[in-house]
């Protein structure tokens, strides 16, 4: 197991307590029950989080715990692409940083 993929499985507990949390979000329940996102749905909810994850050192109207929980669940689907368990790792490295800089 390479570095990525073991911080990727660190990461595993919070994503199951994350995804075991009651949410409104169809997604959310759609991840939680296992059933697999199309892969042209993965990349394109990495690529916005790609995109938005750096804007959250400005604030952010949604609040952090609902950024973590977009994050998280494309990691139960990091293998539909082949650089997608490298981008959900980079993501969640960067998320971890603003979260730590916002406490």
């Amino acid at each position: 197991m390479d570095q990525v993929q073991q911080e990727i499985a660190g990461f595993r507990p919070q994503l199951y307590a994350i995804l075991n949390v009651v949410d409104s979000c169809p997604r959310q329940r759609q991840v939680s029950s296992g059933v697999l996102m199309p892969r042209a749905q993965f990349e394109k909810d990495l690529n916005h989080l790609e995109r938005v994850i750096p804007l959250l050192v400005r604030g952010n109207a949604l609040g952090l715990p609902y950024w973590r929980r977009r994050i998280t669940s494309l990691s139960m689907h990091q293998d539909l692409i082949p650089d997608g368990i490298k981008r959900v790792a980079r993501l969640l490295r960067s998320f971890d940083e603003i979260e730590h800089k916002s406490t």
